[in-house]
């Protein structure tokens, strides 16, 4: 072959690969949107196991507390927890953690359930938003669909340079 012609072949394969990229890109949208709408339907997140292919799941976000006005939060714990605070003006992250166990949720207010105040600084993040979705193919399915996937370029392949093979 020459320089050319392996030039040639490069931008073919390349472009195939974008193309087949942009295929299973579909595909997966479609698994995606069926998965959020079942999630939004039933309330839970979908797993799916297909016989012979794999596994397919749509994990969820969890609920979690993000401090939301750090201000507000140093100057609680300043006051209740003088001794939390190192001299840099800024939560100690051990007792960030401690205290984001200890507080509970009421109604969107963070609440300190050793005093019965509003924690204020803190917001709650709402969980159960879709993630990305997860497919783990079982082995043989991967091992069938590279064979497949192979033969399938060795065809197109034998189209684009119009040899046969037996």
């Amino acid at each position: 072959m020459t320089r050319a012609d392996n030039l040639r072949a490069v931008l073919l394969w390349e472009s195939i690969a974008d193309e087949a990229k942009a295929k299973a890109a579909q595909a997966r949208e479609a698994l995606t949107a069926d998965a959020t709408t079942e999630l939004t339907e039933q309330g839970s997140a979908p797993s799916w196991r297909f016989a012979g292919l794999g596994l397919v799941t749509l994990p969820v976000t969890k609920a979690s507390l993000a401090v939301a006005r750090p201000a507000e939060l140093l100057a609680w714990v300043q006051q209740q927890h003088p001794t939390e605070v190192e001299l840099v003006p800024t939560i100690r992250p051990a007792f960030l953690a401690a205290l984001g166990k200890r507080v509970v949720v009421e109604e969107d207010m963070v609440i300190d359930p050793a005093t019965g105040e509003i924690v204020p600084g803190y917001a709650v993040l709402p969980g159960g938003a879709a993630k990305a979705l997860t497919i783990r193919p079982d082995a043989d399915a991967k091992g069938q669909m590279r064979a497949d996937a192979a033969a399938l370029v060795e065809r197109m392949e034998a189209a684009v340079t119009g040899e046969v093979s037996a």
